[in-house]
């Protein structure tokens, strides 16, 4: 698995943002979501 930089999370929230029409609270969400799954070990 390659590594996930801080660039591409911050490009999915704006292409989360902008070009799907999210609200911030569907973004905290995803956020919640995704912070969990990076603390999991693989």
């Amino acid at each position: 698995m390659s590594r996930l930089t801080s660039a591409q999370i911050d490009d999915l929230y704006t292409g989360l943002r902008q070009r799907k029409g999210l609200s911030a609270s569907s973004i905290r969400q995803v956020h919640a979501v995704l912070r969990r799954a990076l603390e999991r070990p693989i």
